[in-house]
Formats: structure tokens, sequence, C-alpha cells
């Protein structure tokens, strides 16, 4: 049976893709070890003092320095939102690679069982031919 990218076969204008689905569960491993090893008790321990808000200025009375203090409250948390969203992110992200995996773990045990379920059909299919004409195997 030729190969899909032999060019004397019957199939010489496809690709094979070849997808190593141990290797996305590995990568989908490694960011979920990442983010609860070291982000999420990272991002725990800077979340508080961030929630604070800025803490320089209180005894100024200036206006601009009001301004500054608000602003930098604002970036405070706007850090905070990131920092969730990251986490978020990389969940999804996880979560994602481990389906890719699955589906392609359930895509090569279905055309394995399909190119079976054809061989069998064939060889079937090829003994009643030669049963008919009375040279079986």
């Amino acid at each position: 049976m030729p190969k899909i990218d032999d060019p004397s076969g019957p199939f010489d204008d496809a690709t094979v893709i070849e997808v190593d689905a141990t290797s996305i569960d590995g990568f989908a491993g490694t960011i979920e070890g990442q983010v609860t090893a070291n982000y999420i008790p990272y991002a725990a321990r800077i979340v508080p003092s961030y929630e604070l808000g800025a803490r320089f200025g209180f005894a100024n009375r200036s206006a601009e320095v009001k301004a500054a203090r608000d602003r930098h409250t604002d970036c405070l948390r706007g850090a905070i939102d990131q920092l969730r969203g990251f986490a978020e992110a990389s969940q999804a992200l996880v979560a994602a690679a481990r389906f890719v995996a699955e589906k392609y773990r359930d895509s090569d045990a279905f055309s394995a069982a399909t190119v079976d379920e054809v061989a069998q059909e064939l060889n079937a299919a090829m003994r009643t031919v030669q049963k008919q004409r009375g040279d079986a195997v």
C-alpha cells in the first residue's frame, strides 16, 4: 500500500499531518504546573498590597498629588485585573490543549478502526469472490 506522501501513490498531493498528542498534553501540563506553582502564589502575595491602592501622598493636599495617587490606584487595580486575566487565559489554554490532544487521540483511534474495518471488509469480499470462483484460499 503506498504511503500518503509517496509521489507514486494515488495521494501525491496530500500531506500527512502528524500530531503527537502526548507532547500537547506535556505542553498543557507544563503551563498548568508553572501557573499553579509559580504564578498563582506570586499573584496571591502581591494582590493584597495592590488592593490597598496608592500608598503615598496622604498628608499632601495638592490636587496634582491626589491625581497622581488616584491614577496610581487605577493602575494597581488594572494590574490586578491583568493578573487574574492571565491566570484565566492560562487555564483556558490548558483546557484547549487537552481538548485538542483528546480529539487527535480519538481521531487516530477512529482512523485505525476504520482502516481495520475496511481491510476486514475487503478481505471478506475477496474470500467471497474466490469461493464463488471455486479457488478458495
